[in-house]
């Protein structure tokens, strides 16, 4: 069993060199192995120009992501520091809500004011009109 193992072992070892030899031979006989080798060439240039190309692309797309990022974070630091300029202090904003307060404290009490004018004017009105009442029935 050792025999075969071995045996089987040794026909794959020279298959693979015999199949790794006829890889590398050219493909034409002598004279016309010149032509092989500059197509070879050829096609191993156009492939590298490609490489270079995609390569250049993708260096392109990376420079305007890294813009856009840059773009991005300078619009976050201006937002930032014009909200910390214009952001209002404790002190100002008591100031605001008194004024706030004061104004509607004047617009009620104006109210108030108002409301007691036409609630004379109803019962002036009422007693006008119960007078009048009263001396049409004598």
């Amino acid at each position: 069993m050792q025999v075969q193992s071995m045996s089987d072992r040794e026909w794959k070892t020279e298959m693979f060199l015999l199949v790794k030899e006829y890889e590398n031979k050219p493909h034409f006989p002598p004279p016309f192995s010149i032509i092989e080798s500059v197509v070879s060439l050829v096609n191993y240039v156009r492939h590298s120009m490609n490489e270079v190309q995609v390569s250049m692309e993708s260096i392109e797309a990376e420079r305007k992501s890294t813009e856009r990022y840059i773009v991005f974070e300078n619009y976050c630091v201006d937002k930032i520091l014009k909200e910390r300029d214009t952001r209002v202090t404790t002190e100002q904003q008591v100031q605001s809500t008194i004024m706030c307060v004061d104004s509607q404290h004047s617009r009620l009490f104006d109210m108030g004011l108002l409301i007691q004018d036409i609630d004379r004017a109803i019962h002036s009105h009422s007693h006008t009109k119960a007078a009048a009442n009263s001396g049409h029935k004598h």
